[in-house]
């Protein structure tokens, strides 16, 4: 079932840069967030087996939020791009507009979210996954831990520790993917559906 759901077509709506640009409608939202260069785009493409998100060795490519429309004949779906943060090479007016509209959009109230924050194994939690992790902590999310075929258990273990000392009560999944790992997409791909109830 799940290859059926990410294998159909997907659209890119829009690229808001401004609250007033955000896509509200009723469909259940699939969010993914994470630091410049995590390997976002990337996972993106390999959850929907095509090339939706530009991927770049450039980190902070994505500086506005990108929605994009996932044709599911029985349940479509919006997938939503956020900007990484860390905000690599832009000014300091620019880090201000990034950093408030991604602020903006997650204090949106959404209960058709399924929200994916996205961690870098390999370089261990940063400053920035930290704060990310404390700003959201009063939400239902689960994280990924992407590149893992790069790391060991002993290394994807201390970052999995270290997210339950800073959130105790964290009731969202902690799952390791690879972008080379097929059955790591798919077990990611049925969280997904699971999280937005998708047929």
């Amino acid at each position: 079932m799940a290859n059926k759901i990410f294998a159909n077509e997907v659209v890119f709506l829009l690229g808001a840069a401004q609250k007033s640009q955000f896509v509200h409608n009723k469909l259940p939202q699939l969010v993914l967030m994470g630091a410049s260069n995590v390997g976002k785009s990337s996972l993106i493409n390999a959850i929907f087996h095509q090339k939706i998100a530009i991927s770049s060795k450039t980190a902070g490519r994505t500086q506005q939020i990108n929605f994009f429309l996932a044709k599911n004949p029985k349940q479509p779906f919006i997938v939503v791009d956020m900007p990484g943060y860390g905000f690599a090479n832009v000014s300091k007016q620019k880090f201000t507009d990034i950093s408030q509209i991604c602020l903006d959009f997650l204090t949106i109230d959404n209960d058709q979210q399924c929200l994916l924050l996205l961690i870098d194994p390999i370089k261990q939690l940063k400053q920035s996954d930290l704060d990310a992790l404390h700003f959201l902590k009063q939400r239902k999310f689960h994280v990924v831990l992407t590149k893992s075929d790069k790391t060991n258990n002993t290394i994807r273990d201390a970052v999995a520790c270290n997210i339950k000392q800073i959130i105790p009560d964290f009731n969202g999944k902690i799952i390791n993917t690879s972008i080379n790992n097929s059955s790591s997409i798919i077990d990611l791909q049925k969280i997904i559906i699971s999280s937005l109830y998708l047929k």
